[in-house]
Parts: structure tokens; C-alpha cells; sequence
């Protein structure tokens, strides 16, 4: 019977995981999840684009129906705050200097009469100090 259980015993090493299969599992783990978020940062930066294209094309579109009721084209984005649709954020009510149609990043979009017929209409995009990144109406 010794004999046996010695046998037994050698064929049936201890259960469990050595240190360097579970480390090996782990870092499987950890680049898989860093792939993960970096696709999942890359969506939401085009989402974020994406409703910024829209919101400027709605912008527009107020912009475009204040000049055919005034005859011209607003000053400020202050001018058409009571036309803007709902879910636009915005900041500041008192005046035409503290009043800011907001991207989606937080920040305001860029509205500038050049002329009585022609104006700019942009968001500085995710990164305000480059300019490669702007997001402009299309118009």
C-alpha cells in the first residue's frame, strides 16, 4: 500500500497557478483593457464631433432665419438665444458680452459678423490651441 500512495501522490502534484501564469494572465488582462479604452476614448471623441457639426448647423439654420425676420445677419449668439432650440447649453444671460453658446467641450462657439452678409461660425474642437482641430459650420 505504501507503494501505491506514493504513486498516487506523484501523479497529482498540488492544484493551483505558478507566479508567473498569473502575472502572465494578468498583463493579458491590463492590454486588453488599455486597447479598450483608447477605442473607447477614440468614440467619444468622434461623437463629441460629430454633435458639434450638428449643433453648428442648427446654429446656422437660427442664424439664417434671424436675417430673413431682421434683414440682417445678428451681431452676437446673444441676439438669438430666445430662437435656440432646446439642449443647447449655455452660459451667462446678462448681456451679449457675458452670454456663450457652449460645444460640446465646455467651451463657446466662435461667432464672428465679418460683414452685414457674411459671418464665421466655429468651435475650437477638443484642443482650443491647435487649430487643425477647429470645427467649422460647412457654410
Amino acid at each position: 500500500m505504501d507503494v501505491e500512495k506514493k504513486a498516487r501522490d506523484r501523479r497529482s502534484p498540488q492544484g493551483g497557478f505558478t507566479l508567473i501564469e498569473l502575472l502572465a494572465v494578468i498583463l493579458v488582462i491590463l492590454m486588453l483593457m488599455a486597447l479598450t479604452v483608447g477605442v473607447i476614448q477614440f468614440a467619444r471623441q468622434a461623437a463629441h464631433r460629430a454633435h458639434a457639426r450638428a449643433e453648428l448647423e442648427e446654429l446656422h439654420k437660427v442664424i439664417t432665419n434671424f436675417k430673413f425676420d431682421d434683414g440682417e445677419y445678428p451681431d452676437t449668439l446673444y441676439a438669438v438665444r430666445t430662437r435656440l432650440p432646446q439642449g443647447f447649453r449655455t452660459e451667462g444671460t446678462n448681456s451679449a458680452v457675458t452670454f456663450h453658446v457652449l460645444d460640446p467641450w465646455e467651451r463657446p462657439y466662435e461667432y464672428t459678423l465679418n460683414t452685414p452678409s457674411s459671418y464665421v461660425l466655429y468651435s475650437l474642437g477638443p484642443k482650443p490651441g491647435i487649430s487643425d482641430d477647429d470645427i467649422y459650420s460647412g457654410r
